[in-house]
């Protein structure tokens, strides 16, 4: 499980009003600067609709969805039946790659808190193209390029975009349970997407993505914050940065980071 801290660094979030009521623009620059990371922010309550967000000019723009679209591919797999629950098993082909972790047998739930590659991409081989066509569509995730040649990789290399604010969309409907999904759907995807728990009661359930495109580092963390008193949030951090300028561990220690101080600091966590 990914441990989030929630002793951050003190930044200033300074509210002011964007274009609409239910939007607000907070000052996160000194936060991805901290982290040497260009990117965008987005948080919705789910109590009053209101969004808050950094940089909303990036939140507009397009990226790979990457791993984020586990999310997606889960739903697809457990609508068709192809994964009856999150205990499906997936078992290690005996191929050693370059994780440990991928080297070994998993279930739907462990492969994706692993975000294990091939796992995945046999899975949505076994959905196919038709299905997984129409599951997109269905759901209306961004801009997905899904065709025969490319149906095992499209999400993380080539044509495939989505913006953040696409993604609070996406999720947003996704945690209200607006789709016409089944009930075990919507349980099992609950389940599996927990990432972490305070001693308080604040739960982050979410799922982290990462590419590399055109020379760019391509990061994501997407999910939901629930908390005690009924306060429950959906949340998006997207960060970019040129090959070669942080390293991988850095660069991927920054999504998390950046989620944990910007929440901490808006007193949602």
């Amino acid at each position: 499980m990914i441990k989030y801290s929630i002793l951050c660094l003190f930044f200033s979030l300074s509210l002011t009003n964007c274009s609409s009521d239910l939007e607000k623009e907070i000052d996160g620059k000194p936060i991805y600067d901290a982290y040497q990371v260009e990117g965008g922010f987005l948080l919705r309550s789910l109590s009053d609709n209101k969004v808050y967000v950094y940089n909303p000019d990036y939140c507009q723009k397009e990226f790979l969805p990457a791993s984020t679209f586990k999310i997606v591919s889960s739903i697809i797999a457990l609508e068709n039946g192809i994964a009856n629950d999150k205990n499906y098993a997936m078992p290690w082909d005996s191929t050693n790659r370059a994780l440990p972790i991928w080297n070994q047998d998993h279930t739907l739930e462990s492969a994706f808190a692993s975000s294990c590659v091939p796992c995945f991409q046999k899975m949505v081989g076994e959905i196919g193209l038709n299905k997984m066509q129409e599951g997109v569509q269905q759901l209306n995730y961004g801009k997905m390029d899904i065709q025969a040649n490319n149906l095992t990789t499209f999400w993380l290399t080539g044509r495939s975009t989505i913006t953040p604010y696409e993604q609070l969309d996406f999720l947003t409907k996704l945690y209200r349970q607006s789709y016409p999904l089944k009930p075990s759907t919507y349980h099992h995807l609950q389940q599996m997407m927990v990432l972490a728990t305070s001693p308080e009661g604040v739960v982050m359930k979410g799922k982290s993505g990462f590419a590399i495109e055109n020379g760019i580092k391509i990061g994501w963390l997407v999910g939901f914050i629930e908390r005690p008193d009924g306060e429950n949030f959906v949340f998006v951090n997207q960060i970019t940065s040129p090959v070669g300028k942080l390293s991988d561990e850095k660069f991927l220690q920054a999504r998390k980071k950046i989620v944990g101080d910007i929440l901490a600091q808006m007193k949602v966590i």
